[in-house]
């Protein structure tokens, strides 16, 4: 009787166990006949935790962290499967970014590496592939066509140009199918020329080191290039959208004229895998030389442009979704910008379906047309593949009849949210060399392009109960980028003159509160309720008796300067800004000694300036209002 209840017990483990370790192997991978090798990523069970990112100023002070603290625990993590896999002789390459490890094995050795304890799961290495070029928008002869630089007049680019802004200082990130990088139009623009000789270390990646499943036949650029290259046209064409010269006919064809650009090559003619996207987020995290080497993550760039997608029907699932979004999530939390393509796959709701564009720490571009309509073939959401029924796309730009560059030389027109994509990589450009300390901040760049964004909306479109007449909306967004409202809201030389304010002002009424003017002359009211919440009235004028800031900025001059608001409860709450700059509020038990009494409003009247208010770290923000009442924050130089 023992024995028959031991061997049942036994039995039971051993169900279990094999349950267990089917559990950590995709489904995928155990189809496959026991000795087919398969492209495989192995990931570990022990994760970075990057959180502590949030409290560190500055870009490069942010992406030295990430990376270091990835790194620390990739090597802590994957020393003895590493010295298995070399022993055992399995091509395998080690990644940090994600603590994973893409290797190539049967599936006897795929369910001997699974029954590790440091391994989370195994999964197939999936394909991502070029968004498709919309049937009904291929390219088109240029003859009889409007002006080639519609899509920049449009956004208003030439006059930030004329205000001196034209991405000077600013590095941009693309990873497509290559970048053509010695034609005229964007060869000067490469962050690898000096004028005379390049230097393609730090500036240039090839993740591309075999021939894709899907193609036959040899690569046109080569394998494990030490140069740019583009075995497509992909992507020289989005990279002259963000940085380009000028066409044949002396038209600016580029975005941001004055940013560098460095690239990582992801797909082998339009076809990449989970490893070679995650390996590019990698380099751009901490580029390094061609040959290899030690990554620098002080020239991570500012903002990357993504124009790829994987669908479920070649060979994404929801755990590559997963992967591939810590890769994305980690990078962005370095302070790089993610610009990715919502898709072409419109115009029906609930179609930004696919990675990237699902991700919430992805910026969302759909495109649209020279009247402003959004175009036929762009994605719409909500995003309902996760059930997360997020909002999607998160903005929208120019992407029908494109005028850029190839990898010849010559110039053509092309459509699709691959187009639109570059036109907000380039805007990312703009804003930072209007105000470099947003270099690194990356929710308030998002902020400033959402809430200066030309409102559009859909009178016939509404997707998963939000009306398209709504803003947001899930046809466009934000609505069109507008990198004039953009820059002037977030460039500093516009803040000035300052009212200095060395005393607390105490607003006394809870029927008043701090009133900002919108560039477009709405006037919001910022209250607090009984709670310690702010909100926000749109109201006509300002009360009787209130003190107000004309023709220029409040400053509070000291961190002992502050503005008190009352609730309706008779609580007074101060108005403080974090570390981060998030404004709230902390209730106040006693009022300080040193205030000033207003019964009114405070009010500034100018809807370029604000009030700049100083965090415990002692860094300034410029608060003001947006068209759509929502409040910004940002970074600013302190005025003693």
């Amino acid at each position: 009787m023992f024995r028959i209840i031991f061997i049942s017990i036994l039995t039971m483990c051993t169900i279990s166990l094999s349950a267990q370790l089917v559990g950590k192997i995709d489904t995928k991978l155990q189809r496959a006949a026991r000795a087919s090798k398969q492209a495989v990523v192995i990931v570990m069970k022990e994760q970075a935790d990057i959180s502590q990112v949030r409290n560190i100023k500055g870009k490069d002070a942010k992406a030295t962290y990430v990376y270091h603290t990835l790194l620390n625990k990739a090597n802590e993590t994957q020393t003895s499967l590493l010295l298995l896999l070399k022993q055992e002789g399995i091509p395998h390459r080690s990644f940090y970014i994600v603590n994973m490890i893409s290797a190539t094995m049967d599936l006897p050795n795929i369910e001997r590496i699974a029954a590790r304890e440091d391994v989370s799961e195994i999964i197939q290495d999936g394909s991502f592939k070029m968004l498709d070029q919309p049937e009904s928008d291929r390219t088109q002869n240029q003859s009889g066509q409007r002006a080639p630089i519609w899509n920049l007049t449009q956004i208003g680019a030439p006059t930030v140009w004329s205000m001196g802004y034209t991405g000077q200082n600013v590095v941009i990130g693309g990873q497509d199918t290559g970048y053509a990088w010695e034609i005229n139009t964007i060869k000067s623009k490469y962050r690898g020329w000096n004028g005379s000789t390049a230097d393609h270390n730090y500036n240039w990646h090839d993740a591309i080191h075999q021939i894709d499943s899907h193609n036959t036949g040899t690569n046109p650029c080569g394998l494990n290039l030490i140069y740019p290259c583009d075995d497509d046209n992909h992507g020289t064409h989005t990279m002259g959208t963000m940085v380009g010269g000028v066409d044949n006919n002396n038209n600016e064809i580029g975005v941001a004229p004055g940013a560098k650009w460095i690239g990582c090559r992801n797909m082998e003619r339009g076809w990449g895998t989970l490893t070679t996207y995650v390996e590019c987020f990698q380099w751009f995290l901490a580029p390094f030389p061609v040959t290899g080497g030690t990554g620098d993550p002080t020239k991570m760039p500012d903002v990357i442009n993504n124009s790829w997608a994987c669908p479920p029907s070649e060979g994404c699932n929801t755990t590559n979704f997963s992967i591939m979004e810590t890769a994305l999530n980690n990078l962005r939390n370095a302070g790089c910008v993610i610009v990715v393509s919502a898709g072409n796959s419109g115009p029906n709701c609930n179609t930004v379906s696919n990675p990237a564009a699902i991700f919430s720490g992805s910026f969302s571009v759909g495109a649209t047309n020279s009247v402003n309509d959004i175009a036929n073939f762009s994605s719409r959401g909500a995003v309902s593949i996760d059930s997360s029924y997020r909002l999607k796309p998160n903005i929208s730009a120019p992407g029908v009849s494109i005028l850029s560059c190839l990898k010849n030389g010559t110039f053509t027109t092309l459509s699709g949210t691959s187009m639109a994509g570059p036109h907000v990589a380039g805007m990312v450009a703009l804003l930072i060399s209007a105000n470099p300390e947003l270099a690194g901040e990356v929710d308030k760049i998002e902020d400033i392009i959402e809430q200066t964004a030309l409102n559009l909306t859909s009178s016939t479109q509404s997707c998963d109960g939000i009306p398209g007449t709504s803003i947001p909306n899930h046809t466009y967004g934000w609505g069109r980028i507008d990198a004039v409202a953009a820059v002037n809201i977030a460039t500093a030389s516009n803040y000035p003159p300052y009212v200095n304010q060395p005393a607390t002002i105490v607003v006394s009424s809870a029927q008043c509160g701090v009133i900002l003017v919108s560039a477009n002359n709405n006037q919001y009211r910022i209250q607090v309720n009984n709670s310690g919440q702010l909100t926000k009235t749109l109201v006509g004028t300002h009360a009787p008796n209130s003190m107000l800031v004309n023709n220029g900025s409040l400053n509070m001059q000291t961190s002992n300067s502050k503005i008190i608001l009352r609730s309706p409860n008779n609580t007074y709450w101060q108005l403080i800004i974090d570390n981060n700059g998030q404004l709230s509020t902390s209730v106040m038990g006693t009022l300080p000694v040193n205030i000033e009494l207003n019964t009114g409003d405070l009010k500034v009247s100018d809807g370029q300036k604000g009030i700049l208010l100083r965090s415990p770290d002692n860094t300034c923000y410029l608060t003001n209002i947006s068209n759509t009442g929502n409040i910004l924050t940002i970074p600013a130089i302190c005025i003693n």
